[in-house]
């Protein structure tokens, strides 16, 4: 292409991404490639202030590449962002030395060859692999740890599941048999296991559906999740029954204290697609290392006590419309239906 038709290409370009031609506001990439564009256009007869323009453009977007590809990321994989993100500096380092030569004059306005573009031909291969190779081996790693992610999550509530239990519960007995072992005395070496289960959930599931229960399901384990520390975590079983995992307790009664924050946290309905919904819930509870340190032997412990729990109780989750109830004086004078004449059970 000659110099007439480069300048026509590049003139058709910024006419093409005029901002009257689509209709609408050019976002901030498109006016920064028409800034670049024209720039270079006006340009094109001298060799330095090409690099000068274009060298410039090329410095900042690989700067900006190298630095979004570390911002983001973490552990392993920010590793390989990292090394992948050096080659892009490798490049900007080299256009940076050629915008150099040309800000100083030593590249002049006809001079078609120097050693910095040498330098640039011969980086470009293993900036090329580097990149390519970098972000394979980051999108593989991604796509794995998704996969362990989904295989040990919960895909309704995004809670850890049994798996993920089974697995955690084995470390933290271990680790609590082995800080057992060094001292007696040791404070907060065991961790306790509660199970939670939801009184009359399967009358709600039957009653206003599974789209309904399942949201009603979400808004419970974010309000279990609410009632523990940040050190404990909450595991989705399956169905409408959750495990506790309580983290550092020296005793039962930092596992009754933490038990009793639950209980606090549920105390108020909460609203739930145009409903208002009472969730009442069974709690069993085994403390390890008192109740044992077998995993299998600590969640059978806290499902006998969590079952005992429900006999005593008797009580069921309740569901009622918002519009049902107005006001106690409604309630009173039997205006409305309350709760407990819409139990679902």
């Amino acid at each position: 292409m000659g110099m007439t038709g480069a300048r026509f290409a590049l003139q058709s370009s910024v006419t093409a991404a005029a901002p009257g031609a689509g209709g609408g506001r050019l976002p901030w990439y498109a006016l920064y490639a028409v800034g670049v564009l024209t720039l270079l256009y006006f340009s094109l007869d001298s060799h330095q202030q090409r690099y000068l323009v274009l060298d410039a453009g090329l410095i900042g977007l690989l700067g900006l590449a190298a630095f979004c590809l570390v911002w983001r990321s973490e552990g392993f994989e920010r590793l390989i962002y990292g090394v992948t993100a050096l080659f892009f500096m490798v490049m900007v380092v080299a256009f940076s030395y050629r915008w150099g030569l040309a800000a100083t004059g030593m590249i002049g306005g006809d001079d078609r060859t120097n050693p910095a573009t040498a330098w640039i031909v011969f980086l470009f291969i293993p900036w090329t692999l580097g990149w390519t190779y970098g972000l394979a081996l980051a999108a593989n790693l991604r796509a794995q740890c998704r996969v362990e992610h989904m295989a040990q999550h919960d895909y309704l509530t995004g809670l850890p599941n049994r798996r993920y239990l089974s697995e955690t519960m084995e470390r933290m007995a271990a680790r609590c048999a082995c800080r057992r072992g060094r001292s007696e005395s040791d404070s907060g070496a065991g961790f306790g296991v509660v199970i939670v289960d939801v009184n009359g959930f399967k009358e709600i599931n039957d009653r206003y559906g599974h789209a309904f229960g399942d949201a009603a399901l979400v808004k419970l384990a974010g309000l279990l999740v609410n009632g523990v520390r940040p050190e404990d975590e909450v595991v989705r079983l399956g169905g409408d029954e959750f495990v506790l995992l309580l983290r550092g307790l020296s005793d039962r009664e930092a596992l009754d204290r933490l038990c009793d924050r639950v209980f606090e946290e549920l105390e108020e309905p909460v609203q739930v697609r145009g409903h208002r919904v009472y969730f009442v819930v069974s709690l069993g509870a085994a403390f390890c290392p008192d109740d044992g340190i077998e995993t299998d032997r600590l969640l059978a412990l806290a499902d006998q006590r969590m079952y005992a729990n429900k006999s005593l109780k008797g009580a069921d989750s309740e569901v009622w419309r918002d519009d049902d109830c107005r006001g106690q004086e409604q309630r009173s004078a039997g205006g409305c239906l309350s709760p407990a004449g819409d139990r679902v059970v």
